[in-house]
Order: C-alpha cells, then structure tokens, then sequence
C-alpha cells in the first residue's frame, strides 16, 4: 500500500485557532484549500472561511447536522471562479468544541455537495477532486484529524490520520505565468445580440469543447523551447525551468492557427478578447511540467467561464444596449496577494466598479484582510493609473465584438507550421524569465522577415552587377 504524504501550511493552523471564542460550544466551518498532486499526495495551503448564508445570519452550527451542504457548496463554487490553475477546493475545515458534534454522514454529505457542485461547473474537475478532505481542530484537546473519503465510497467510511505537522510548504512552488491574446470565434445559433440567451450558449461551447480544442491547437514554449503536454514530458520537473529564486516561470503560446473556434453554426460570429489576458497556474517544484501545462489550461477555461458567467449575473447589464451593440467590455482579470507572498487569488472587475467595490466583494467571500485604503482610493474606478498596494496585477480591457462574418477580424496570431506537434521532445534547459509575449515575437519576427528580404535584394544586386561586368570584358 502507497503512504500517504500530506503537507499543511501553518496559515490554516493559524486560521482555525482564531475563529472563534474557545468558550462557545459552536462550530465554525471554512472551505480547505490545496492541490492534490495524486491519489497519495496532497498539499493543503490554506483555507477560507465560509460565510454565514445571506438570508440566515443568525444561524448556529451546534453540530454538523446543522450546516447547510448546499451552501456550503454554493460558497465553493463563488471561491472556485478565484483560484488560479492548480489550486483546488479539496475539502473543508472544522474547529469543534469537542469530537462529539461530528457526524461522518453529515460531512459525507458536505462533501458530496461540494464535489457535485464544482463539477457541474468545471467538467474537468472530474479526475482532480476524486478525494475530498475534513480538516477537524478540536478545541477542548487542541488536537487535529484529517479525514479523508474517494468519491467512489458509497458507505461514508472514511480514513483518518492524526499525526499532523504544520510547515511551510507554499516556498516549494512555482508558477507558470501567461499574458496572451487568446483569439477565440464562436459560432452560434442564438440571435445576433448580446443576450442572456447568447451567454449562456457561450458558456456551454466553453465547457463542452475549448479544452478539446486548446489541446489541439497551442503549442506552449519556455524561453523559445518546447514544453511537451505528452508522456514525454511527465519526466521534466517544472524545477528545470525555473530562473534562480523567483517563483515565475513565463510561458508563451504558439498557436497552430489564427483563431480558437468553437462550435459549426454561423447564425453570429463572436470574437472573444481582444487584449492581453493573463493566465496562471501554481505547482509544487517536483511537479512533472506536463501536469503544469495542464493546470494552465484549467486556468483558461475557468477564466472565460468565469467571465461570461458574471456577464449573466450582472443585474445591471442594459439588454437594450446588448442587443445594439458590436462589443462588449469583459471583465478584467486582478490577482490579489494571499498565501506568504507566493500565491494569489484573482478576481474580475466590472469596466465601471471601483476599486473598492471590487475589494469589498472579495473580503465578503473569502474574510481577507486588506491594508487601509484612503478616501481617494476607495473611490477610484479600475481604470485609474495608479493601483492599491493590494493589488498586484491587472489586465488592460478586453471585449467580445460580434460579426456576420466567418473570418476573424482580429489581428491574427502567430501561426506555426504543421509540423508544429512533432518538435523534438528533448528535456529542457533552465529557463529565464525574460522570455517575450507572443505579441513581440510576432514583431520580432516581422522585422526579422524584413532584414533577410533586404539582404538577399541586395545579394541579387551584387550578383547581377558581376554578371554584367564579366560579360563586358
């Protein structure tokens, strides 16, 4: 039998002996945080407190019969749009007067509608959450259980390990970091207006058929070298790539073609940002880079699922507008600081909230504690030049334009040969993290192309003019 290797960062020790008065016999319930690298592996770095339910504030958990599962899982899924590839909801916390509140049928059911939630969301979730874990601090002993249950158990038995020691396992990983235009063309069958209707097909194109189609379609590179997605690449640890003691491995994406398309009706034609979006995915150092790959691809369809989902939301969205419109603003990727300065969470500004709205709405999902933030920030809208200090990145505007047309209208991407997929697969050099964006490579391409054009002119030049003269003599 494999042993079980489990790490926990001292931020969600710290968390769960502060929730709440020692002297209260209630139970305080948070979501737990982490990456499960396999079956017998898993990390656990933090974990984020679950809010009262909006129409019940007042509501007290004496046992775990008294938490309600669907909010819970609703809690998970809001937290879930603002995790970064790789990073995952893997369970939940206690902190519990005494083990006698605990019921292993309520928490199996907890779990069950976590899981079922996150899935019918993130279809690619399926293999990654098989496991699903109960952190539980006991307050009267001030002793922790880890339990943990497969998703295939049908008796709610789980297994249970003690011996549980707090480090600091966030300083072992790294990041693959991805600013790109991302060309995406959906096909559609709805009207041609920016409608709910319209959305939600979207979303539908994104979840069933964008993984499908990233995989076939982006080639990722490192500092100008191949990063394999296949078995050969489940042999190169992410450490290989790494620049020194940054964190931050940058990643570009060569696409095979001008756009992503999605879907075979052409009733309407959207283009899918026109900006530079920002991707990411965080993995353990010993991570092979091919699991890595496959966080950032997770990144990419949470991120635009995430982004047409508050395009559904958003009450305040004026359909009349909608309907006229050629484009929309999207809303804008920010990432926030978070765990010991190493891993972020991100969210999503509207074109018109400030940036206070923004930091209210997270601290009402997650309880974060931001820095004090004056008068003047408080009111600043998210396009002002200076950013809070809580805030570490924001991605410049992004739209979704639609057209009758079948060809994109967006400039394109570079565009690889086809023989593209059959790069030589031998195992990378470390890496700086000075590699360019795909755009100024196009560039640097671009002028390239010019250069070698002049000299072969001028070559031509030299050739004919020798030519002519010896003909001369």
């Amino acid at each position: 039998m494999a042993t079980t290797i489990y790490q926990f960062d001292q931020l969600i020790s710290k968390s769960l002996e502060s929730l709440v008065d020692q002297s209260l016999n209630l139970i305080d319930i948070g979501l737990l945080i982490g990456q499960q690298q396999n079956e017998t592996k898993a990390t656990f770095l933090s974990m984020i407190s679950t809010p009262k339910p909006f129409d019940n504030q007042n509501v007290e958990y004496k046992t775990t019969k008294d938490i309600d599962d669907v909010w819970v899982a609703e809690h998970s899924r809001l937290v879930s749009k603002m995790l970064y590839g790789g990073i995952n909801i893997t369970g939940i916390c206690l902190s519990v007067p005494s083990i006698n509140v605990v019921n292993d049928a309520n928490l199996a059911q907890i779990l069950k509608s976590i899981r079922t939630t996150l899935i019918q969301e993130r279809s690619y979730l399926t293999n990654i959450i098989k496991t699903l874990y109960v952190l539980i601090y006991i307050r009267s002993t001030k002793q922790y259980i880890l339990k943990s249950i497969s998703s295939a158990s049908t008796d709610n038995k789980f297994k249970q390990i003690t011996d549980i020691k707090f480090t600091q396992p966030t300083q072992d990983f790294l990041y693959l970091s991805l600013n790109t235009t991302l060309n995406i063309k959906m096909k559609l069958n709805s009207s041609k207006q920016f409608n709910v209707e319209m959305f939600n097909e979207m979303k539908q194109l994104i979840e069933k058929n964008l993984y499908s189609q990233l995989k076939k379609s982006i080639v990722f590179t490192v500092d100008n070298q191949y990063c394999p997605m296949d078995s050969t690449g489940s042999t190169v640890k992410l450490s290989e790539f790494a620049n020194g003691k940054s964190p931050i491995v940058v990643v570009d994406a060569l696409m095979s073609g001008t756009d992503i398309v999605l879907g075979r009706d052409s009733a309407v034609t959207l283009h899918f940002g026109n900006g530079v979006q920002q991707y990411r995915a965080y993995a353990l150092k010993s991570e092979s880079i091919t699991n890595t790959l496959e966080y950032l691809l997770h990144d990419i369809i949470n991120s635009l699922e995430s982004r047409v989902e508050l395009l559904i939301d958003n009450n305040d969205v004026d359909q009349s507008n909608m309907s006229k419109s050629t484009e929309i603003t999207l809303p804008r990727r920010a990432s926030v600081q978070w765990i010991n300065n190493n891993i972020e969470l991100c969210d999503y500004l509207y074109d018109a909230e400030g940036y206070y709205d923004f930091q209210q709405r997270i601290q009402e999902l997650t309880n974060l504690e931001f820095s004090h933030q004056s008068e003047s920030t408080q009111n600043q809208n998210n396009n002002s030049s200076s950013l809070p200090s809580w805030i570490k990145s924001i991605e410049k505007n992004n739209s979704l334009s639609k057209s009758n047309k079948t060809v994109s209208s967006l400039p394109p991407t570079t565009t690889t040969k086809s023989t593209t997929s059959t790069t030589s697969t031998k195992n990378p050099t470390t890496s700086t993290t000075t590699a360019t964006t795909l755009t100024n490579k196009q560039q640097t391409k671009s002028n390239s192309n010019i250069q070698y054009l002049a000299i072969a002119v001028i070559i031509f030049i030299i050739a004919l003019a020798y030519q002519l003269n010896k003909s001369d003599v």
